[in-house]
């Protein structure tokens, strides 16, 4: 599933970046990475859901923090996380 995430880090502005999920439980997430991650840092995540809410599409918006990280994947811990319906309007409004 598509997963958007920011990291925060002291005096840094967090930029939004993308990847993919590798594995997802209750408890944690792991998703591709193309650089190693700060090990300890709290993240924020975005996560395509692929279900739907009358009709609507959903995203998990969880945080947490990095547990482990390579250039290759990263796993996260969740400590927090909720769903979201999606607003697919001004998306279409751009589009037509």
């Amino acid at each position: 599933m598509p997963v958007h995430y920011r990291t925060s880090q002291k005096g840094a502005l967090a930029r939004w970046a993308e990847s993919v999920t590798l594995d997802i439980s209750s408890n944690g997430v792991s998703f591709r990475g193309r650089h190693a991650l700060p090990v300890g840092s709290h993240i924020e995540l975005l996560i395509e859901w692929p279900a739907l809410h009358d009709e609507m599409p959903l995203e998990l918006h969880a945080t947490g923090l990095i547990v482990r990280s390579n250039t290759y994947k990263t796993a996260v811990g969740i400590t927090s996380h909720r769903f979201n319906v999606v607003d697919v309007a001004p998306q279409i409004r751009a589009t037509a």
